[in-house]
Parts: structure tokens; C-alpha cells; sequence
């Protein structure tokens, strides 16, 4: 069961990874790419220490079964958020007005 958990949470994550990263990168201009991705990893990886910090403190506070089971009820949210989201609708990009690109 862990292996299976590992294997298929580990797809997903790569599947997520080069579909976010790809619609990110056909709706920004050429000009702004770099800037783009800097500041998607910086946000990402920030949040891995107080992702850490915080599961630490909630363990502490609650013990560690409570703080798995929010833990694992929150892989849910993101799923939750994308399926309410335009996102699963999209077939094609519209193109981006030119002031946009000039900003």
C-alpha cells in the first residue's frame, strides 16, 4: 500500500508539474519568463520549511494521529480547488491582448 501510495502520488505530482508549468509558460510573455519561474520556486520552495514547522507544532499540539489525518484531508484541498476553478474547462488558450504584453 505505501509503495502504491508513493508510486502514484509521486505521478501525479510530475504530471502537475509539467501542466502547471506549461500553461504558465504559454500565458506569459517571452520577456517575463525568467521572472516568472523565479518567483514560482521561490514560493514553492518556501513553503516546504513552514509546511515542516507547521506539521511539527500541530504533532506537538494535537498528536501525531490528528495532525496525520489533516495532513492527509488537506492533500484534498488543492484537487478541491482546481475541479471549482475554470481550469478543467480549458481546451485552448485565447490570446492575450497586446497591452498585456507591453506591460
Amino acid at each position: 500500500m505505501i509503495v502504491a501510495s508513493f508510486f502514484f502520488g509521486g505521478a501525479g505530482i510530475t504530471v502537475a508539474v509539467v501542466a502547471s508549468t506549461s500553461l504558465r509558460q504559454s500565458v506569459t510573455p517571452d520577456r517575463l519568463l525568467g521572472r516568472m519561474n523565479a518567483t514560482m520556486r521561490l514560493a514553492s520552495y518556501s513553503a516546504i520549511p513552514l509546511g515542516s514547522l507547521l506539521a511539527g507544532s500541530l504533532g506537538a499540539a494535537i498528536g501525531l494521529r490528528p495532525a496525520l489525518l489533516i495532513g492527509a484531508a488537506g492533500f484534498a484541498l488543492p484537487v478541491l480547488c482546481i475541479l471549482l476553478s475554470p481550469i478543467p474547462g480549458l481546451r485552448e488558450l485565447k490570446e492575450a491582448p497586446e497591452d498585456v504584453h507591453r506591460a
